[in-house]
């Protein structure tokens, strides 16, 4: 039986990509929870394909990226790990805090970020993470966010 994964609220028994979704860190974005299987993700959204960046170090074996549209998906051991929306993705962390606003306005909802293993992070919410234009070590409050990372 496929894990659940969100949608509007509900849990569905099959994995659905959803833009609007809302990000859940701990839990999942784009409609995709956390822990789900990565072959039922891949069978039930079209388009969702293996994916590498020449340009990082290769993964480990046990460990794949996928992606699609405004979503990037690591799995291991077959099991979806870690989720990350990019681009024109349009769900919002706690119903306001949206890709390309200013790292002051997440820093005014979750508390002062912190630069850890080259990761943004913030002690309020654990299981996730932003990316911002630039470079992680140089960022300010006025750094944009381009991705947000759940975990």
């Amino acid at each position: 039986m496929a894990t659940p994964l969100l949608r509007g609220g509900c849990r569905n028994l099959m994995p659905q990509y959803n833009s609007a979704a809302p990000i859940l860190p701990g839990t999942g974005a784009a409609g995709i929870v956390l822990g789900t299987s990565i072959a039922e993700l891949v069978a039930s959204v079209p388009g969702f394909e293996s994916w590498e960046d020449d340009s990082l170090p290769r993964l480990p074996a046990d460990i794949a990226r996928y992606r699609y549209r405004d979503v990037d998906v690591w799995g291991e051991h077959a099991q979806v790990t870690q989720v990350m929306v990019r681009a024109d993705y349009r769900g919002a962390l706690r119903d306001r805090l949206t890709l390309g606003m200013r790292l002051r306005d997440f820093e005014a909802v979750l508390g002062r970020v912190e630069l850890l293993d080259l990761s943004l992070k913030f002690e309020s919410e654990p299981g996730m993470s932003v990316e911002i234009e630039g470079r992680p070590g140089a960022f300010s409050q006025d750094s944009v966010v381009t991705a947000i990372y759940v975990f």
